[in-house]
């Protein structure tokens, strides 16, 4: 089920992504990868559709994530405070959205294995007591950015070396011939 679910959305992202590059002569490889596995996160682990929300989420991710650099210094005008705001601002709409899974949950009309956000509400602490919504919000931040971080590095040592060793690139390219035409 799982697995159907990634191939689906990354043949959706496959289209994305091409119309997006179509027709460009260079991409800025960091920050397109970072939006790609920001996306491909949120699809996949939290359920997020692609939309207005999805890149509300994206811009202030990235600016709560120079704050984790800054100097904490919660003074107006300070990355560290315009990080503290995105946080409270991310905080916000992942809380609309983990009222609305509760929502679900309760009415019956989820799988709670669909993604991680039904797993923490469903989990219980040592008292039998569900996770207070501050738990929850934290590790999915947590999760959001480690899986961000090491994803968009992957790829982007990925298209390096695909663009440094054309031995290679032929080799993946036929390898995923089947899949490529497929759009």
């Amino acid at each position: 089920m799982i697995l159907d679910r990634v191939l689906l959305l990354l043949t959706k992202k496959k289209k994305i992504i091409l119309q997006e590059l179509d027709g460009v002569d260079s991409v800025k490889i960091v920050p397109f990868m970072k939006r790609i596995a920001f996306n491909i996160t949120c699809n996949i682990f939290f359920g997020i559709p692609d939309g207005k929300e999805k890149d509300t989420l994206f811009e202030e991710f990235s600016v709560a994530v120079k704050g984790c650099w800054a100097v904490p210094l919660d003074i107006p005008g300070t990355v560290f405070h315009r990080a503290m705001q995105a946080r409270a601002s991310l905080c916000k709409i992942l809380s609309k959205i983990i009222d609305e899974r509760k929502r679900q949950m309760e009415e019956g009309t989820v799988d709670v294995n669909e993604n991680i956000i039904y797993s923490f509400l469903s989990l219980r602490d040592e008292n039998d007591e569900p996770l207070i919504e501050e738990e929850i919000l934290d590790m999915v931040l947590s999760l959001i950015m480690a899986s961000h971080d090491s994803t968009t590095i992957l790829l982007c040592l990925l298209v390096r070396l695909l663009s440094r060793d054309a031995e290679i690139y032929n080799k993946v390219l036929e390898g995923n011939k089947i899949y490529l035409t497929y759009a």
